[in-house]
């Protein structure tokens, strides 16, 4: 008697691959926005403004989104470095979480290895790199504190 087998279909690695880098992005900017408002004081200080500015998330453009007619040859080896880019930005939070350099290295850093792995993913779909021009660099995107209502608008406008 043969043995079921059961593969997920490429809609649902697509799916997966999507939601793990959702969490891991949002995980990442709540990660450092908690760190940061958990070691200042409430009087104000600058070390306190200096630790808050440091929150923020990384902003990578969507590579998956973008790959349009990967044969079917290429697409095991497509999925493999689309997930690999996901963990190169996991990574890339660890290092800012753990302070290991400053966001300016650890982002040229994650630039780098995504080229690389973009040039993994042309290479898979037989050197058609068209698709990823300009798809490597990412950038730091601060998240400001919006709890207190700016000059413009008052409590009492709500």
């Amino acid at each position: 008697m043969r043995q079921q087998t059961h593969k997920r279909g490429r809609f649902t690695n697509k799916t997966v691959a999507i939601v793990a880098a959702l969490a891991l992005g949002g995980g990442g900017a709540a990660i450092i926005a908690a760190n940061a408002s958990a070691h200042g004081d409430k009087s104000g200080s600058d070390q306190n403004n200096t630790v808050a500015a440091k929150a923020g998330t990384i902003q990578c453009p969507d590579v998956g989104q973008q790959l349009s007619d990967v044969p079917s040859k290429a697409r095991p080896k497509v999925d493999k470095n689309l997930a690999e880019l996901d963990n190169q930005v996991a990574k890339a939070y660890q290092q800012m979480n753990q302070q290991q350099g400053s966001n300016d290295a650890v982002l040229s850093k994650l630039n780098d290895d995504r080229s690389q792995t973009l040039d993994n993913i042309g290479s898979a779909m037989g050197g058609d790199n068209s698709q990823l021009q300009g798809m490597a660099n990412c950038k730091w995107q601060e998240v400001t504190n919006q709890a207190e209502p700016g000059p413009e608008r008052s409590a009492a406008g709500w």
